[in-house]
């Protein structure tokens, strides 16, 4: 008997992926996916070793909650999957037409998504039944300030956290709504607008602000954390890089990460670098050279910063800046016409299991 894993078969010339995810797959309710390039990929945060991987059609979100992984997949379905095994545990119909339009985040106890009937629908993230649904509240827009009109449909985000926060998703980001995310009730006063922002990153207790400097001669990001208890800033500095997160040291401090190839310049330079900034006074920690791939910076457990490269994860010690550990699974998502092994486009750490989960979606073959 065959057991869960992967086989390449050569036809002449032609290498082929074959994969037998653990488990078969079941609807739930939502049907079944059509083949499709993504793939979960489950491995031990201690040591990287590859502790599980499921294909998963079409889906580019992953999100974490109580013992379970939620997927956003092909025709609006959100799935929940058994962080312990792969294992389809539910389904619920979203409503959006594809993956490419489902908004989903993970606050408080409850998994959030954004419906096209204007409302934000929490889930209870064990059994996927609905616990309430809100009305979105778009008066503090950019409707209503200088700019141009925001498409709510295409352009509302959704920040999760202890708070959960939607934005008009603009350059200009404004929050419409901060909610409590065990009661989906508005929280007033909502948090003023976020000028210019690139992304947030919510984790441990604190939240980071990252927007790009205005100056288009200075690729820096500019930097505001925040203790999401008493909504006080800690520090702001600008510093030089694209891609903004936040890590923990083993003692459970926090720590902001940079990848950076600019050097602050215009410039790309000929490396990639990963810098770690405290968090308690913003000043830079320690850097360290990483591939120049690199395309997503992960917090997790303690003491550690995962780094994706392609189809490859990479642990960093955040207190020695050492690499822990190294692994590229593949992609058990490959196959035709998605030949190419592709990149992770998304991961997420489960403390009970002490796992990062991830997407890694594999691509078609360039064709001129």
């Amino acid at each position: 008997m065959l057991a869960a894993g992967a086989l390449t078969i050569a036809f002449g010339a032609l290498m082929y992926n074959l994969y037998w995810p653990a488990g078969e797959p079941v609807d739930h309710g939502c049907g079944t996916d059509p083949p499709g390039p993504a793939a979960l990929v489950a491995v031990d945060a201690e040591s990287g070793e590859l502790l599980w991987s499921r294909r998963v059609g079409h889906a580019s979100v992953v999100v974490r909650g109580d013992g379970v992984v939620a997927v956003g997949g092909f025709g609006g379905a959100l799935r929940g999957i058994d962080a312990s095994n792969g294992e389809i545990v539910w389904c619920s119909d979203t409503g959006r037409g594809s993956e490419g339009g489902l908004r989903v985040a993970a606050a408080g106890q409850v998994l959030a998504f954004y419906s096209p009937d204007d409302h934000v629908v929490g889930l209870d993230p064990t059994t996927g039944t609905e616990r309430w649904r809100t009305p979105i509240n778009q008066r503090d827009s950019a409707v209503d300030s200088p700019g141009p009109t925001v498409q709510f449909d295409s352009a509302v985000r959704l920040i999760g956290g202890d708070v959960l926060m939607i934005t008009d998703g603009a350059a200009d980001a404004s929050v419409l709504m901060a909610m409590d995310p065990d009661t989906g009730r508005e929280l007033k006063p909502s948090p003023a607008a976020l000028p210019g922002i690139e992304n947030i990153a919510v984790f441990g207790g604190w939240r980071l602000v990252a927007s790009h400097s205005p100056d288009p001669n200075r690729h820096e990001l500019l930097l505001e954390l925040i203790d999401t208890e008493t909504g006080s800033q800690l520090w702001s500095r600008a510093a030089p890089g694209y891609l903004a997160s936040l890590a923990l040291t083993s003692d459970g401090n926090p720590l902001v990460v940079v990848v950076d190839q600019s050097g602050g310049t215009a410039t790309t330079l000929n490396g990639t670098l990963l810098s770690v900034y405290s968090g308690d006074n913003g000043y830079l920690v320690w850097q360290q050279s990483i591939d120049r791939g690199s395309s997503g910076v992960y917090p997790g457990k303690p003491g550690t910063v995962v780094v994706s490269s392609g189809q490859q994860l990479s642990a960093f010690s955040t207190d020695t800046s050492e690499v822990q550990w190294a692994v590229d699974s593949g992609n058990p998502g490959r196959q035709r016409p998605y030949t190419e092994t592709g990149v992770y486009v998304d991961v997420v750490y489960m403390p009970g299991q002490d796992a990062y989960i991830g997407i890694v979606t594999a691509t078609r073959p360039y064709r001129d």
